[in-house]
């Protein structure tokens, strides 16, 4: 439990933290930098369940004040859920470990810290790539359900600039949708010929007053 030496520099960088256990997480989460120390900061976290809610609740802080880091935290989270979901203790007891608990239950505002724009230009393509790869991979190994992690695939969405409102219409269905009086873009309904209706537009009645 010795911690490294760490620099007046570092220690004035971080969020306040408690003494003790808390303390160490957080300059472990400082030092994600390498293998071993990513290595470090997993076992720890599967070594101390009861501080799940503490030590996630720590990583989002720091991915709000630390681009640089934001990755590497992600990924020492998604190794941790598997190692505690892999654990004899989470097996046999069949439920699920206190850290997968915990990061569901932080899911929206880790996504939100993670996707954080520093200015006016999006994530990185490359960082949302492996961002959308690792929420399949939690999907497909049960780690977390699709309900669960909506919010965040909404928020890489509106992240990359593929959430369905950005979606623009065709000249010529703009057109049609304008002539109809549906607002481009929107999603109130089926505006094609072969439905015979437009947009919700209520029953078929043709042509009433007003």
């Amino acid at each position: 439990r010795r911690l490294k030496a760490c620099g007046l520099r570092d220690l004035l960088a971080m969020p306040p933290v408690a003494a003790g256990d808390a303390a160490k997480w957080a300059l472990l989460l400082r030092q994600l930098g390498t293998t071993s120390s990513m290595e470090e900061a997993v076992v720890f976290a599967v070594e101390n369940p009861g501080k799940a809610d503490e030590f996630v609740a720590a990583a989002v802080s720091w991915m709000r004040v630390n681009a640089g880091l934001r990755m590497r935290i992600l990924m020492a989270i998604d190794q941790i859920c598997a190692r505690a979901s892999a654990a004899p203790s989470a097996e046999a007891s069949g439920s699920r470990p206190a850290f997968v608990n915990a990061v569901r239950a932080y899911m929206t505002l880790m996504f939100k810290a993670l996707l954080l724009r520093d200015g006016p230009t999006q994530p990185p393509a490359d960082m949302t790539v492996r961002v959308r790869k690792l929420l399949q991979k939690w999907e497909k190994r049960g780690t977390f359900s699709a309900a669960e992690l909506g919010d965040a695939r909404s928020l890489l969405d509106a992240a990359e600039g593929t959430a369905p409102a950005a979606a623009q219409p065709t000249d010529r269905g703009a057109r049609h949708e304008e002539e109809a009086g549906i607002r481009p873009g929107s999603s109130g309904g089926d505006i094609s010929a072969r439905g015979g209706r437009i947009a919700g537009g209520g029953g078929g009645g043709g042509g009433g007053g007003g």
